[in-house]
């Protein structure tokens, strides 16, 4: 089954939209300004990213139509790197493509090989970021996958964008 989404976030806004063609098939979304926890909706999934640690973070996926269940940690590593396990064993990667974070991808590692699952690029940024995801994975878990690539781009791009804030207040 191939994939190709179309994914829009306004310029100040804590929600993204993501478009299945012109017809919104989800969202995610920020509670409050200055957190990194986030729910996510995607057809019928809908998943809570629940960011744990200052120093060293950890993001359980909790699954909120089915009792609120951990179905997924992330793991992040040195520089801009993270891991998705998953409680079947499944490993994916996390990588970005580029230094300007235009384009990242998730990655299926099995034993040493790695395949590309699905791969998000940013067209637009401006007034709106807007940006597209494909992909070809067919199985049970794609709209995880989906929806944890889109967080972890957008996860990376508020971290820096934080960290440059800090430090152009610490410069004055």
């Amino acid at each position: 089954m191939g994939t190709k989404l179309h994914w829009i976030k306004e310029a100040f806004s804590r929600k993204i939209v993501i478009l299945d063609g012109e017809i919104p098939v989800g969202e995610m979304w920020q509670d409050a300004m200055f957190s990194y926890d986030v729910q996510a909706k995607l057809n019928s999934i809908h998943l809570f990213y629940d960011v744990k640690g200052f120093l060293k973070r950890t993001v359980n996926i909790h699954d909120l139509k089915n009792d609120n269940k951990i179905i997924g940690v992330v793991q992040f590593h040195s520089g801009k790197k993270a891991e998705l396990l998953l409680p079947s064993g499944e490993k994916y990667i996390w990588r970005r493509q580029n230094f300007f974070m235009k384009e990242w991808m998730l990655l299926r590692q099995n034993h040493e090989e790695t395949q590309e699952v699905f791969h998000y690029e940013q067209l637009q940024t401006f007034f709106q970021d807007t940006g597209d995801i494909t992909g070809s994975f067919a199985g049970e878990n794609a709209g995880v996958l989906i929806l944890t690539g889109l967080f972890l781009g957008n996860y990376f791009k508020r971290r820096r964008r934080r960290g440059a804030a800090t430090g152009a207040a610490t410069a004055s």
